[in-house]
């Protein structure tokens, strides 16, 4: 949301438990540009620009839809304009640190962390950016991170928001990342985390969108973290962004929303070979450039809050589609 905003549109939702995380996502993909977490409801704020009509029956439609995916009930307790305010102050303080793996912590920088000298903690202040460690689909990407950075990576982040796959990434050893943003906030929360956790000589953030890379520019690792919509439009370009034999990990994809994705991966570039994620409700995607085999391995699970991540694997060569 610009900064700049005098009012918000702002949206309170009962959620049923199961239902919290794939509401959350919808409510980005709609737009909302933070979303608060309380006991049994969501509060999301939208911009001001929105209006209360469309926001209501965009989202009770969605809402309707849930039973029948095997999902509880949730339903809308208000809608209404509010003035605007940082909705992020109020959320940071319930802001607490999260362990994505044994390996791997992510923390505020007002809050102090034990933890061993061999775990890798990554200090993340969201000002208004989406990126704390606390969503599901941002620990699925640190632990794909975990298990397949090798040393020496050219990375990508897409839509970086707070950067903190970007600084994961050269901290598990990429050599260097490059983290765009098109939201300004963002990129500034993404350059101010970049410094806090001592990678900014390997790590370059810039507001703006894939046109103002390098026409050359290539790179072993994209990392797009977003929603379906956004990478079924950028598919096909991030595939010409990578290398021969390089991956790109997609995440922010509902298991329910899963096929359409799959199916764009069929057709949008034959330059790739797909691989599978699934957590919860979640689901998401590691594709690797034709040209080589990847070995087989396997994540025994991700557990991430109550719910498990498995990575299904199988031998990816030239020859033939899996």
């Amino acid at each position: 949301m610009s900064a700049q905003a005098t009012s918000w549109l702002k949206l309170r939702v009962e959620v049923d438990p199961h239902n919290r995380e794939a509401v959350a996502n919808f409510l980005f993909e709609l737009g909302c540009c933070g979303c608060e977490e309380r006991e049994s409801e969501l509060v999301a704020y939208f911009p001001e620009a929105r209006s209360v009509p469309d926001v209501r029956r965009e989202v009770a439609a969605y809402l309707t839809r849930l039973p029948a995916l095997g999902l509880g009930r949730s339903r809308i307790l208000a809608v209404e304009r509010v003035e605007a305010r940082d909705w992020n102050a109020e959320w940071r303080k319930h802001f607490k640190p999260v362990w994505v793996s044994p390996e791997i912590a992510v923390k505020p920088s007002w809050v102090p962390l034990q933890a061993r000298q061999d775990v890798l903690v990554i200090e993340v202040d969201p000002k208004q950016a989406f990126g704390t460690g606390a969503h599901e689909t941002t620990q699925l990407m640190l632990r794909l991170l975990e298990a397949y950075v090798r040393g020496g990576e050219a990375v990508l982040d897409v839509g970086t928001g707070t950067g903190i796959l970007a600084i994961a990434a050269v901290r598990l050893g990429a050599k260097r990342a490059v983290a765009l943003d098109k939201d300004e906030v963002a990129a500034e929360a993404a350059q101010e985390n970049v410094e806090k956790n001592g990678v900014s000589p390997r790590v370059h953030v810039f507001a703006g969108e894939l046109d103002a890379l390098s026409p050359d520019a290539r790179f072993d690792l994209i990392l797009a973290n977003l929603d379906k919509r956004t990478i079924l439009q950028l598919l096909d370009r991030l595939g010409g962004l990578l290398v021969q034999n390089g991956l790109l990990m997609l995440s922010g994809i509902l298991v329910e929303e899963l096929h359409r994705v799959e199916g764009a991966v069929g057709t949008a570039s034959r330059k790739q070979k797909k691989k599978r994620v699934e957590q919860g409700e979640w689901a998401a995607l590691v594709l690797k450039k034709k040209g080589g085999k990847m070995s087989k391995r396997r994540l025994a699970a991700i557990d991430v809050g109550t719910n498990t991540a498995l990575l299904l694997v199988a031998d990816v060569s030239p020859e033939g589609e899996i």
